[in-house]
């Protein structure tokens, strides 16, 4: 349960712009005597457009300015666990590393990266760090606590299909995003159970990349709000997957039935609510 609050918000443009500056700085720790590594460059960049997606998004939402502010702080710092993680391990794989949801949190307080804030706010972006990158959402919560998370892990999974479309598409040097997973033909059973059952395709059945490509088609069903459906449409991002799997027999009808879903979720008469 949230904890009743009664105050005032401090977040807005200028709260904003300072955290932001803070969070650049931090990041400019991590450049070797080379410059800045791809990898760091790419988390960087990525969590600048997580920000853009999840300000597009609230904004969709008509929810207030402060709690509008709040997501674009939350969106900024999502990540800011990757940096360390990246450094200290040469991997952005949790499983074999450390949850950088949870080094996050402890990263923005060891570094007072949220100065400017209240207490409140503060334990809003300290919720939503912890919790983006987890399986499943934290459903005893609700609030604004729930509409910045619920905002911002969808706003995340945009960019990372941008992120990993452009290595599909491109070959960049970015071999990371494929998880070290084999690029074999087919698809595994279970993945394709999953997705046809109009879940999440689980992590414990992606046994090479192409049930990689086929979990980031699932997650139009791990998608909160209509609007991040649409922005899930407008970038192509399904027709744009489905081109780059590695023959795959079975993919025309995975793909009709996640299209008949997106357009459920886009005919629905009003957004869900961010709450």
């Amino acid at each position: 349960m949230d904890e009743l609050f009664v105050g005032v918000f401090m977040a807005d443009r200028r709260v904003f712009k300072r955290i932001r500056d803070k969070f650049l700085s931090y990041t400019d720790r991590f450049a070797g005597d080379t410059g800045v590594s791809g990898g760091i460059k790419l988390k960087i960049k990525h969590s600048m457009a997580v920000c853009n997606n999840a300000m597009r998004i609230g904004r969709t939402l008509n929810v207030c300015e402060e709690v509008l502010w709040l997501i674009g702080i939350s969106a900024i710092l999502h990540d800011i666990g990757r940096f360390m993680q990246f450094e200290k391990y040469g991997t952005f794989i949790d499983e074999i590393s450390v949850d950088h949801g949870d080094i996050g949190v402890v990263l923005l307080e060891e570094e007072n990266i949220l100065s400017g804030l209240n207490a409140y706010e503060k334990e809003i972006v300290r919720f939503t760090v912890k919790h983006h990158n987890k399986p499943g959402l934290p459903l005893q919560y609700h609030g604004d606590k729930m509409c910045v998370l619920k905002v911002v892990r969808d706003a995340d999974k945009l960019d990372i299909l941008r992120v990993v479309l452009e290595h599909y598409e491109s070959r960049d040097e970015n071999t990371f995003v494929e998880l070290g997973l084999p690029n074999k033909p087919g698809i595994s059973e279970k993945a394709v159970k999953d997705i046809l059952s109009g879940r999440v395709v689980s992590a414990k059945h992606v046994k090479k990349l192409n049930d990689l490509k086929l979990l980031y088609i699932s997650w139009v069903h791990d998608m909160n709000f209509n609007i991040t459906i649409n922005i899930f449409k407008e970038r192509n991002y399904l027709e744009r997957i489905k081109a780059s799997l590695q023959e795959v027999e079975s993919i025309e009808g995975i793909i009709n039935k996640v299209k008949g879903y997106i357009n459920e979720r886009i005919n629905e008469h009003s957004e869900r609510r961010c709450t």
